[in-house]
């Protein structure tokens, strides 16, 4: 049997060993549960977190990148546009629209727009 401390428990059973096998990895089944040996967790969880921070990283440059445009061209340039609950309580609509604009000074403006 396999030391408690180099495995991690990934799931109980459900019937279908398939779905803790989905990462390529072979899991061990001991009493009702699915476990991995440790460091293959903590590799895969080494490259989430390294997905998650080249992601951010993206994020950032796009964002830097539109400043700089706002400031060269003299006009705002969009940085973001959804949706969010209407926050009017004078207003009769449920959604509005959200853009977020990038301004010539580096500051940034929200701007919301009611959707009937």
């Amino acid at each position: 049997m396999i030391p408690r401390s180099y495995v991690q428990i990934i799931g109980v059973d459900d019937g279908n060993p398939e779905h803790y096998r989905a990462s390529g990895y072979e899991a061990v089944w001991s009493e009702n549960e699915w476990m991995l040996p440790r460091i293959l967790v903590e590799a895969e969880q080494k490259r989430i977190d390294d997905a998650a921070k080249a992601i951010e990283e993206e994020k950032r440059a796009k964002r830097q990148a539109i400043f700089k445009l706002a400031k060269e061209t003299g006009q705002r340039q969009k940085l973001w546009q959804g949706t969010g609950p209407c926050d009017d309580p004078d207003e009769e609509c449920d959604w509005d629209t959200v853009i977020e604009w990038a301004l010539p000074d580096g500051t940034t403006k929200i701007e919301r727009e009611h959707n009937y």
